[in-house]
C-alpha cells in the first residue's frame, strides 16, 4: 500500500482572492487527511501581511479552532463586496490595442469566476460566451462571431480565430493579386510623379527666394518691432510667441486664444492605460468606474458604451473631429456631456468628451487642475 502524498500549503496575504486561496486549502487539506486541529494550525501558518495581522484579534485559545479563524478572516477579504465593480468591468471590457483574442478570452473568464462565482457553470459559460464577443475589437469578427450564437466561450473562441486567420489571409491573396495587375501602371506613374515632384521643388525654391527678399519701402511698418522699413514676416527679432509649450503654458507668457472653438487644441496621451496605469475607483453619474489618471490629457474622456447608459443630454460636437495620441491612435469623439464624478466621499460636476477608448473613462489634467488634484506616484 502506497503512502498518501503530501501537498505543500499555500499562503494567503490578502492581496489575493480570499474565496480562491480557500477553496485551494480545501483541496490541500483533504488529500493530506488533516483534521480540524490541523487544518486551523495550518491556515495559521499560511497567512502573511495584513491576513496575519487578523490573528491580533483572536483570543490564544481560539488560534486552534478552525471555525473561530475564518469568521474572523471572512468579513474582511471576502470577495462579495468586489461582485459589482467586477461585474461592471465585464459590461465595459474591450478588447485593447495589440491584445490577442486569447488573452481577451482569458481575462473574461477570469472576471467571470469573480462576478458570477455563485452561479451554474452553464449559466456563465453562456455568459463568458455573451460578454467575450461584446469585447471583441474588429466589427467583421464580432458580427460573424455573434451571428453563429456560441452558449460557451471556447466555442465563440475558436471561431473568432478562425475566422480572423481567414480574413487576414483573404486580404493578403488580394493584395497580392492587386500588385501583379498594378506593375504595368506603377512605372508609368513614377515617371509622372518624378517630373512633378520636380516642378514643385523649382516653385518652392523660387517662393523661398521671394519670401526672403528684405522689404525696403520706408513707409511699410511692422506690426511686431513696430519699426520702418519691412513688414512682420520678414522680421529678425525674436518671438516669445512662437516658443514651444511646456506644461500647456509658456515659460512666461500666455497664450492668446484667438477665438478658438472650445474642442481645438485637444490633447490625449493614450487610449488605454494597458492595466499599468494609475487607477482611481469611483463612480460617474452613479455608474461604477474604474478611471484612469493621465497627466499627459488635456480633456477628461468616457467610452461610448458607457455614456449610452446614462441619463444626461448629449451635447453634439463639430463634425469630423478626432483625437491622435502620440503613437498614431485615433479615436473619434461623438459629444460631450456634463458628468456628476464621484471620487472617494468628494463629488464633482465636470464635462466629459465622448469618445472610442478602450478604458471606462480617462481623468485629464484639466479635471486634476480644476479640482485641485495631487498625483502620490510614492503612494500609487
Amino acid at each position: 500500500m502506497h503512502p498518501r502524498p503530501t501537498i505543500k500549503s499555500l499562503t494567503f496575504d490578502g492581496q489575493t482572492s480570499w474565496t480562491v486561496f480557500k477553496t485551494q486549502f480545501n483541496v490541500v487539506s483533504s488529500t493530506n487527511g488533516w483534521t480540524d486541529f490541523v487544518k486551523a494550525s495550518q491556515l495559521v501558518a499560511s497567512l502573511r501581511a495584513s491576513a496575519a495581522e487578523v490573528l491580533q484579534g483572536i483570543p490564544a485559545d481560539k488560534l486552534t479552532d478552525l471555525t473561530t479563524i475564518e469568521k474572523a478572516l471572512e468579513p474582511r477579504f471576502r470577495d462579495s463586496h468586489l461582485t459589482q465593480f467586477y461585474r461592471t468591468e465585464l459590461k465595459t471590457r474591450r478588447q485593447k490595442p495589440g491584445e490577442s483574442l486569447q488573452e481577451l478570452a482569458a481575462n473574461v473568464e477570469r472576471l467571470m469566476s469573480l462576478a458570477y462565482a455563485e452561479c451554474p457553470l452553464d449559466v456563465r459559460e453562456s455568459l463568458a460566451a455573451q460578454y467575450f464577443v461584446d469585447a471583441i475589437r474588429d466589427e467583421e469578427t464580432q458580427l460573424s462571431t455573434r451571428l453563429m450564437d456560441f452558449t460557451d466561450l471556447k466555442s465563440a473562441l475558436a471561431y473568432s480565430m478562425k475566422f480572423e486567420s481567414a480574413k487576414t489571409a483573404s486580404k493578403i491573396s488580394i493584395h497580392a493579386r492587386s500588385m501583379e495587375a498594378d506593375d504595368d501602371t506603377w512605372k508609368e506613374r513614377d515617371d509622372k510623379f518624378e517630373s512633378l515632384l520636380k516642378a514643385l521643388e523649382k516653385l518652392v525654391e523660387s517662393l523661398a527666394a521671394e519670401q526672403n527678399a528684405p522689404r525696403r519701402n520706408p513707409n511699410l511698418t511692422c506690426w511686431k518691432c513696430f519699426k520702418k522699413g519691412h513688414v512682420q514676416r520678414a522680421c529678425q527679432v525674436n518671438d516669445v510667441h512662437s516658443r514651444k509649450l511646456t506644461c500647456g503654458r509658456l515659460a512666461e507668457q500666455k497664450i492668446p486664444t484667438l477665438n478658438k472653438s472650445p474642442e481645438e487644441g485637444l490633447k490625449v496621451s493614450t487610449l488605454s492605460g494597458g492595466g499599468n496605469g494609475l487607477y482611481l475607483k469611483g463612480s460617474i453619474c452613479d455608474i461604477p468606474c474604474l478611471f484612469l489618471v493621465d497627466t499627459g490629457t488635456n480633456i477628461t474622456l468616457l467610452i461610448a458604451d458607457l455614456a449610452h447608459k446614462m441619463k444626461e443630454r448629449l451635447i453634439y460636437t463639430a463634425p469630423n473631429l478626432t483625437l491622435k495620441t502620440a503613437t498614431g491612435e485615433k479615436a473619434k469623439i461623438q459629444g460631450k456631456l456634463d458628468a456628476s464624478i464621484e471620487c472617494g466621499s468628494r463629488k464633482f460636476q465636470h464635462r466629459v468628451y465622448i469618445a472610442d477608448i478602450t478604458d471606462s473613462c480617462i481623468l485629464g489634467l484639466d479635471f486634476l487642475q480644476k479640482f485641485k488634484f495631487t498625483v502620490d506616484l510614492e503612494k500609487n
